[in-house]
């Protein structure tokens, strides 16, 4: 195999590192049809990572996202003097530099630069996890700034699959959100995050808290998972103000526009079906809903627990809801005069009785603030005190006015800020009565209610707050 050698409609142009002992090589080609460059990714077709390979990118195929690089085609190599029958994956090919190459280079990509990367892979890597897609070998390598300034993430599920996964302690998911965050880490610090990590303020003092608890909360610590379980929670911690990008406009395939101009014509089809049986549902009164359990195990443990507004069922003989005390955690930035209370430094505190009477016509109310999202402490809280360690495993939230996005932490020690402890689950605003269950108990005695972004007051649109009417925690027994 040497350059010029034409694969079914690719010719090869250069060889890419490395060159694996193994037999794997990566070269970059040329679509003769299509007159455009591709990346092909080569296995010997005797392994048992060819099947791998065809398996992955069949997967990869079905997603399309600004931010990553597609995978177009599967062709078989034949055999040649020094390369024996291969497999190979052919992906779109992404002009640009590697973060990797960046940074050995001392390019420094600044904090809007990791902003931009943490937002650009959450954002596709979402996407892909919940079509039950994963990377797998989410690195610096593999991240690539293209000509117009944006981030595309190349080799789903293709590296993995050729190179195995980079965290073998991980699953595959998890292992995704762990690799964002040491990529962001190291954009922001310069240094690779090692088995004890600080905050990257630290080393940085320009960075802002709620980027510290971002990055920090992708990272897996030793021999235990990232506190962040979604990409969809790593998304939701970024501020508003950043901005999405520009899908990338890419020739086609005939084959791909042949297969998405059927898939256009099934989904229309597909919607004007669901839209007859909806009305026909309507007029009944009724209304059903279908889950597929067949979602593989990272699937499942992406998905984002689901708020409802509608009563809860009856608990099971296994839980029992608790009457916690609770306590206001707030900032000190706010428009009115109201003392700040902060249960961690022990000053000002009273309970809040309000949001545990059993009557929603008494309710606690934050500050009024100007902006939606709190500058310095991004938020403002609930701190409910079970009295002893229990495992939680859902909370019912009653609001006053609108809904509020909100996050769910359990703890078990108030020697740490409550802001880093283990998410339970999560919520954006919506409903003024929600249940969030999270995907499995969390065990801890206190429970923090954080409210990252505010919602509007009816009466004063230009400013901010959030009323809580009534919450309830329920916790695992059995």
């Amino acid at each position: 195999m040497r350059s010029g050698d034409q694969l079914d409609r690719y010719v090869l142009v250069d060889e890419l590192p490395p060159r694996d002992s193994d037999g794997t090589r990566t070269w970059r080609g040329r679509d003769v049809i299509l007159d455009r460059d591709v990346l092909l990714r080569c296995v010997p077709s005797s392994q048992s990572r060819a099947a791998a390979l065809i398996d992955a990118a069949q997967a990869a195929a079905g997603v399309d996202h600004q931010n990553l690089a597609r995978v177009l085609d599967v062709v078989l190599v034949p055999p040649s003097a020094d390369q024996p029958e291969s497999v190979a994956a052919v992906m779109e090919w992404v002009a640009g530099t590697t973060i990797e190459d960046a940074l050995e280079s001392g390019q420094r990509l600044g904090l809007d630069g990791a902003v931009a990367m943490v937002e650009a892979l959450s954002s596709a890597l979402e996407q892909a996890h919940l079509l039950g897609v994963c990377h797998g070998r989410v690195r610096t390598s593999a991240v690539i700034i293209d000509e117009g300034g944006d981030f595309c993430l190349r080799g789903l599920a293709v590296d993995a699959a050729v190179l195995g996964p980079i965290r073998t302690d991980l699953a595959a998911a998890l292992s995704d959100i762990d690799g964002v965050g040491r990529i962001a880490y190291e954009i922001l610090t310069g240094q690779i995050p090692e088995d004890v990590t600080v905050p990257p303020s630290w080393v940085r003092p320009d960075v802002p808290n709620w980027l510290d608890e971002v990055v920090l909360g992708c990272l897996a610590c030793p021999g235990g998972r990232p506190r962040f379980t979604s990409m969809a929670q790593v998304r939701m911690r970024l501020p508003g103000r950043v901005a999405r990008f520009p899908r990338r406009r890419r020739a086609l395939a005939l084959s791909d526009w042949a297969r998405r101009l059927v898939a256009s014509a099934f989904a229309a089809a597909v919607v004007a079906g669901l839209f007859v049986v909806g009305m026909a549902l309507v007029r009944h009164g009724s209304a059903t809903a279908a889950v597929d359990s067949s979602v593989s195990s990272d699937a499942q443990l992406l998905r984002e627990p689901v708020s409802s507004a509608s009563p809860a069922s009856s608990p099971a003989t296994t839980q029992r809801d608790v009457r916690p005390t609770v306590y206001a955690y707030a900032p000190d930035q706010a428009v009115g005069d109201a003392p700040a209370t902060d249960p961690i430094a022990g000053r000002g505190v009273e309970p809040v009785d309000a949001v545990v009477d059993s009557d929603i016509s008494t309710c606690w109310k934050s500050r009024t603030y100007k902006l939606p999202v709190i500058p310095d402490s991004q938020g403002v809280g609930l701190l409910a005190d079970l009295g002893s360690v229990q495992s939680v495993s859902a909370v019912d939230v009653t609001f006053g006015e609108n809904g509020s996005d909100v996050d769910v932490r359990v703890g078990e020690s108030l020697n740490v800020d409550p802001r880093t402890w283990p998410m339970l689950t999560q919520a954006q605003q919506g409903d003024p009565v929600i249940r969030l269950r999270g995907a499995e108990p969390l065990r801890g005695r206190y429970v923090l209610l954080w409210f990252p972004r505010l919602p509007a007051k009816a009466a004063h649109p230009e400013r901010y707050q959030v009323h809580v009417c009534e919450i309830g925690i329920t916790t695992e027994t059995g």
